[in-house]
């Protein structure tokens, strides 16, 4: 926890409800500090075990997605099964590394995409829209310099220099197969 966190904007960040991220850590919300570390009770699926027990659900941000797959000429079930995958379509996940939002984006690479590739200032870390905006982009350029779709999913997830080097991670095929079981059951 940073000085100035609360209890419930750590519970919307962490996409968890705030009576569970208290009963987790054992809390009351007047007793928290800076530097404490708490357990998220729930975690966002993970490339490990990407799959729901169903179809994941929210209308307005399954549209999002198809539009933003549109606009980059993506399959639109590609960019739902990765987001599905990266943060569960949760806006308020943050990974350990610190990747943000529905497509769990570096913050060094949003800077990149708002600077140099998009030349606009976009709120990733608040803002669905841009957040799901800049992982299209993202993607999109990734199928451009890698060539497939396979490539393109690896380097979201290890990196574009690791990928292009020739370097898969068993754990990087391990989230290639997920993101694809994913698309297969829900949108193929």
């Amino acid at each position: 926890m940073q000085p100035g966190d609360t209890l419930s904007e750590i519970a919307l960040r962490s996409g968890v409800d705030l009576d569970e991220l208290m009963a987790a850590n054992s809390l009351n919300a007047d007793l928290i500090f800076a530097g404490q570390t708490l357990v998220i009770p729930r975690q966002p699926p993970a490339a490990s075990s990407p799959q729901a027990s169903e179809r994941p659900h929210s209308p307005e941000l399954e549209s999002l997605l198809e539009d933003r797959a549109r606009a980059e000429a993506l399959d639109p079930g590609l960019l739902k099964a990765l987001a599905w995958v990266e943060s569960g379509w949760q806006q308020g996940a943050r990974s350990p590394a610190g990747a943000i939002g529905i497509m769990q984006l570096m913050p060094g690479t949003a800077e990149w995409l708002e600077r140099d590739v998009l030349d606009q200032d976009l709120d990733e870390e608040f803002s669905a829209y841009d957040n799901v905006k800049l992982g299209a982009r993202l993607v999109h350029i990734l199928i451009d310099k890698t060539g497939s779709e396979d490539s393109a999913i690896a380097a979201y997830y290890q990196g574009y220099g690791t990928t292009a080097a020739g370097t898969l991670y068993a754990e990087t095929k391990d989230y290639v197969a997920a993101v694809k079981a994913v698309r297969a059951a829900y949108w193929p």
